[in-house]
């Protein structure tokens, strides 16, 4: 995520003014971003626009504010970015090209990204465009009443929104990521499946064909689970683990930088690079893996398992449209 160029020209400024004529604080920023001098300048000069871990890097060094709203931050005190909030299709088009801009890792080698299932994972909702229609009309419904009718239309903006889908997909599966799921992950996708169902908002064949829709996806995270890989090449390591608590939780962790991701109102998500924040994310990773079952290394009949679950509640759902069947998840 970048910044905007004038109040980045006025940051690197007061840095400029706070390291003092004695420092050679382009020596210095050369060291913070490990970049060469030229590059140091062309960020000075407002030719390349600074990334925003870069930003609170040099804000940490030198205890420079970035502007009167953004302020150093300590283990205690943290700043979040938001990706802003979804109330109609221009905040689903934002909320979209930051996610892939967040996720693009630039080529970098060593890199972990945990994701926190307590829900299906964002990605997945982009898998089919059925899905991803059904998931905008979920969002936007609470902000706006024609959510629907504007979710499964063909305006010029869902279109170029589910063409962003289709990239975000695609780039989830060319990176590595490390998951942990739940027994009850997609139970929230089935229970508003069936809500919408029943409120009359879609038609049962709708429904239905959301339910083989969801039937595919899980097919096709089963069998990257169980080859260790996704689709265009991403290592996939998946966990079972008994319970995840609040919200759905991410972290990038890689070469020189970490970004957490926390979720909140929904789908809307919060990110932070403080190095204290993300650590803390990174160890709590680490010890619900070591108390998890790995899916993706473990025999077949675990994973198996754990699938067939899935499955049947997916099967649960579609016989309760027989009004004598009894929904239970």
């Amino acid at each position: 995520m970048t910044v905007d160029i004038i109040r980045q020209k006025q940051f690197l400024e007061k840095v400029k003014y706070s390291a003092g004529e004695d420092v050679d604080y382009i020596e210095e920023l050369m060291q913070i971003l490990s970049v060469s001098r030229s590059s140091i300048y062309k960020r000075i000069r407002g030719e390349v626009s600074m990334k925003l871990f870069e930003i609170e890097k040099i804000a940490q060094h030198f205890g420079v504010a970035f502007d009167d709203s953004y302020s150093v931050q300590s283990d205690n005190h943290l700043t979040f970015q938001s990706t802003g909030f979804l109330r109609d299709l221009s905040d689903v088009k934002s909320y979209l090209s930051t996610t892939i801009q967040l996720i693009s890792t630039e080529a970098e080698q060593n890199y972990k990204f945990y994701y926190g299932a307590r829900d299906l994972p964002l990605f997945h909702y982009f898998f089919s465009d059925d899905l991803a229609r059904f998931k905008i009309a979920v969002w936007l419904q609470d902000f706006n009443p024609k959510a629907l009718s504007i979710a499964y239309g063909n305006s010029d903006e869902m279109l170029e929104i589910l063409e962003l889908g289709r990239n975000l997909y695609k780039y989830y599966t060319a990176i590595s990521t490390t998951e942990l799921w739940t027994d009850r992950t997609i139970v929230n996708l089935m229970n508003q499946i069936n809500t919408f169902r029943t409120t009359g908002k879609i038609s049962t064949e709708e429904a239905v064909q959301l339910c083989y829709t969801t039937d595919r996806l899980l097919e096709n995270i089963r069998k990257s689970a169980e080859s260790g890989e996704k689709k265009l090449g991403g290592v996939f390591e998946m966990y079972r683990i008994g319970f995840l608590m609040m919200t759905n939780s991410a972290l990038y962790a890689g070469n020189d930088r970490k970004i957490g991701f926390i979720s909140y109102a929904g789908v809307n998500y919060l990110t932070s690079t403080q190095e204290g924040f993300c650590n803390n994310m990174e160890e709590w990773f680490k010890g619900q893996i070591a108390n998890s079952e790995a899916l993706h290394l473990s025999n077949g009949f675990k994973r198996d398992a754990f699938f067939s679950k899935a499955f049947r509640r997916v099967d649960i759902l579609k016989k309760s449209f027989d009004e004598s069947a009894e929904l239970e998840f």
